[in-house]
């Protein structure tokens, strides 16, 4: 039986001058901002299927849970984000605007996630530090009415950041506020997490699903196990629950680390805003993702994604370019623990963010300051992953596999 081909979706900066960080790609143009690429599995082979224009600087993209509407959030230090929704066809890949964008409120949009009743999309903006959610219409467009976004609390509320340039590593950029996601657990749906890099820690809200509001509840520590001798803070930038364990994977994008945390469903369940104190994770595990020996200031994290079955998890690498590749443990007394593969190399500079796709055979690779997008065949048992194709992508900077429709 032959497999059907993998619909794929890819962001690309339109305007890197606009950016916190200072990549040394090139601009795609603005028609070609999101671009769709069928993925063969059976001969390991990406083409490019379609293009569209999303604003200023897409980045963050997010499925619709139920239909075929791709969301995408707007990435500028000086306009405020928008997010749009694209309509999409899953046979020819063609891409197109579907509804008007709705304003993020704030600056650096930076994640998106759905709220399991399909009602809401939660979104976070990196640089001014705030969060909120959007709601939704029965077609996936945006209702006319939206709440104000709301500020991550934190020491560091009222200092202007400044541009990171070419050193993710400024002094400055640990005494600003970055909230950097936002999750909600897969528990209740109730409990959002939103990494702080700047203030080193995990911010709590109570999201209420029927009306999208977001209040703050209180902080989870993160990477406590890490020697902070060689870099002061260890950044968490995003987290990952595992499909099947109640178990919580956080990639610290200063450390080059991930912690590994227990996560407990009945302490989630007993968060409020007047109860704070009590924590939903415990950390079990600091692994590395570099060779030792590299300087970790000369690297920074990105992505962090889980494979389909949930047995093995990848971490990519900026400066060092690679994705290291881990297995997730399920014997006793090491449970969803993590034991290092491999350490593969992209083929190419600044891997921004990657993704497998739906069979784990694949992983997909944006090489962000090499303008291209790079297909890495993994071999299940030993973690190798080897670049199979590269295609153009101007200032990749995301990637999204859409998976095969029920």
């Amino acid at each position: 039986m032959t497999a059907i081909p993998q619909l794929c979706f890819v962001s690309c900066y339109t305007d890197i001058h606009q950016l916190a960080h200072a990549p040394d790609g090139t601009s795609a143009r603005q028609s070609q901002g999101v671009l769709s690429f069928m993925l063969d599995a059976e001969k390991g082979l990406l083409t490019s299927v379609g293009a569209a224009d999303a604003g200023l600087n897409p980045s963050f993209l997010a499925l619709h849970p139920s239909l075929d509407v791709l969301y995408s959030c707007t990435e500028s230090v000086v306009k405020d984000g928008e997010v749009w929704v694209l309509g999409f066809e899953r046979l020819t890949g063609r891409i197109s605007a579907l509804a008007p964008a709705a304003s993020a409120q704030g600056t650096s949009t930076c994640y998106l996630f759905p709220s399991r009743n399909e009602r809401h999309l939660l979104y976070c903006n990196y640089w001014s530090s705030s969060v909120g959610s959007l709601e939704l219409e029965d077609t996936g467009a945006f209702a006319a009415c939206q709440a104000p976004a709301v500020e991550v609390p934190s020491q560091f509320r009222g200092i202007a950041a400044k541009p990171h340039g070419t050193d993710p590593h400024s002094e400055h950029r640990l005494r600003e506020t970055h909230a950097h996601a936002i999750q909600l657990d897969p528990a209740h749906g109730r409990l959002a997490f939103v990494p702080d890099l700047g203030e080193d820690v995990i911010k709590r809200f109570i999201f209420n699903p029927k009306i999208g509001s977001l209040e703050f509840a209180g902080t989870e520590n993160v990477d406590s196990m890490f020697d902070r001798s060689e870099v002061a803070r260890v950044g968490p930038r995003y987290l990952v629950f595992h499909p099947k364990l109640d178990v919580v994977y956080v990639v610290n994008e200063l450390a080059s680390t991930v912690s590994v945390h227990t996560f407990s469903r009945q302490v989630a369940s007993m968060v409020t805003p007047e109860n704070t104190g009590i924590k939903t994770l415990r950390q079990l595990q600091s692994v590395s993702t570099i060779p030792a020996g590299f300087p970790r200031k000369l690297n920074t994290c990105s992505g962090l994604m889980l494979d389909p079955s949930g047995e093995l998890l990848g971490v990519a690498n900026r400066g060092h370019d690679s994705i290291a590749l881990y297995r997730v443990n399920h014997a006793a007394g090491a449970v969803g623990q993590l034991s290092l593969l491999q350490i593969n190399h992209t083929g190419g500079r600044e891997p921004r963010h990657f993704a497998w796709d739906a069979t784990g055979q694949f992983l997909l690779a944006c090489n962000q300051n090499s303008d291209e997008l790079a297909l890495m065949r993994v071999d299940r048992n030993s973690g190798a992953a080897v670049v199979v194709q590269t295609v153009r992508a101007p200032s990749c900077n995301f990637v999204l596999p859409c998976p095969p429709s029920a």
